[in-house]
């Protein structure tokens, strides 16, 4: 990438700004996937509960509806379960 101008314009390169990228070392790499999978976790250990419950009385949870508002919740939890760890969107 020493000579930019052999680029033509209908390539996928994405030229920007920036000197240098960010180097993330594979120990916080390491931490983050396993905060994240805790938070998959914790999810499931709510969620399917929750979906079992909801059958058990009756809510009727084959409509699309349903399964975009569970989506929803399921997505908010493990965010805010993340969110506390890192930055994002939805903590703002």
């Amino acid at each position: 990438m020493a000579d930019d101008t052999t680029i033509s314009n209908d390539s996928n390169v994405v030229k920007g700004p920036w000197k240098r990228a960010k180097r993330v070392e594979p120990s916080e790499t390491d931490i983050m996937y396993e905060n994240i999978e805790w938070s998959e976790e914790v999810t499931e250990s709510v969620m399917v509960p929750l979906i079992h419950n909801l059958a058990e009385n009756g809510v009727d949870f084959k409509t699309g509806q349903f399964i975009g508002e569970i989506g929803f919740v399921m997505n908010t939890k493990r965010r805010g379960f993340n969110g506390r760890r890192y930055d994002h969107q939805q903590r703002q």
